[in-house]
């Protein structure tokens, strides 16, 4: 009879350990799952500020190749002036092709 409530009190431990380990697994998956979950935040972050990076580079190439255009259609216009057309050079189709490329520029800043 003395050795029932030891035996009783040993149950109760076991149970508690048990319920101590399940909780304890339960805790850990949950904290892998919100590392899992910080990292592809983290990751996402450093994407973004990757692609923001990249469009600041392109936004100042595409700023350049427009004032380059630019440039190069002023200079092709006063070649022609001066010289005249040129057989073969394709004057009309280049202007045109520069001036449409301006304008979708334009409408894009």
């Amino acid at each position: 009879m003395n050795n029932q409530p030891e035996a009783l009190r040993l149950l109760k431990h076991m149970e508690s350990e048990y319920a101590t380990a399940w909780n304890g697994r339960a805790i850990k998956a949950e904290l892998r799952r919100l590392h899992e979950i910080e990292v592809t935040y983290m990751d996402s972050i450093d994407t973004i500020c990757s692609l923001a990076v990249d469009y600041k580079k392109l936004n100042d190439v595409n700023q350049e190749l427009v004032e380059a255009l630019q440039d190069m259609l002023s200079g092709w216009k006063y070649i022609r002036e001066t010289h005249g057309d040129l057989y073969g050079v394709g004057w009309d189709r280049a202007e045109s092709k520069a001036q449409a490329a301006l304008a979708k520029a334009g409408e894009s800043t």
